[in-house]
């Protein structure tokens, strides 16, 4: 069995990132820190030095494939569980373009979201803009397979709920971190994935 701890391209501990999620790891060995191409960033199971171009492309294609049939395993097995979101938005800021939100849609959605007895918070981050400590959260919360825009190279404080609208998802009573942060980036859809999106989602989820 090869080393979970390790780098598979490097051999060595300091640049690999293990896949956190349970569903990723199903399919992708981990995240190498140490370069940033996007067919070697992301390392499938299987994956060995030489490998490639057309190899691991076909490596990604069919990580891609184990990795849906896992999701859609576990969607049998009963609706996804959230028992609270939160929504950082501004009335008085227009979101960057490359962050694009419809915000009366999206407060339209969490009315909605909250009449299937969800917890909704909804805060106008022009009143009472977002504090550190849920900025922190939203950076540090979810796995590195689902990381949000938020962070190093991305979003900043300043920008959270404002330039950037914010959804953070919580999948227990209690919890301080969020499971999932929106927009971010989707390596299926390969594309963002938006806040109005992800609510449908959701929406969709407490309907079933």
């Amino acid at each position: 069995m090869a080393d979970q701890s390790v780098c598979p391209i490097h051999g060595v501990a300091e640049c690999f990132r293990p896949a956190q999620d349970a569903f990723v790891r199903q399919a992708y060995e981990g995240y190498c820190t140490r370069i940033d191409w996007p067919f070697v960033r992301v390392i499938p199971r299987g994956w060995k030095p030489g490998t490639s171009l057309e190899a691991l492309l076909e490596l990604q294609a069919a990580a891609r494939s184990q990795a849906q049939a896992a999701a859609a395993e576990a969607g049998r097995e009963g609706p996804r569980r959230v028992c609270r979101v939160e929504f950082y938005y501004s009335s008085q800021d227009e979101p960057a373009k490359q962050y694009h939100c419809d915000i009366p849609k999206v407060l339209a959605l969490c009315e909605q979201l909250k009449g299937k007895g969800v917890a909704v918070l909804v805060q106008d981050c022009a009143a009472v803009p977002v504090s550190f400590a849920t900025y922190n959260a939203a950076v540090t919360g979810p796995s590195v397979a689902k990381r949000a825009v938020f962070g190093m190279k991305g979003a900043l404080q300043e920008d959270m709920g404002k330039a950037a609208p914010a959804l953070l998802v919580f999948a227990k009573e209690g919890d301080r971190h969020p499971e999932e942060v929106f927009p971010r980036s989707d390596k299926e859809l390969g594309r963002l994935l938006g806040v109005e999106e992800a609510l449908q989602q959701l929406l969709g989820a407490a309907t079933a």
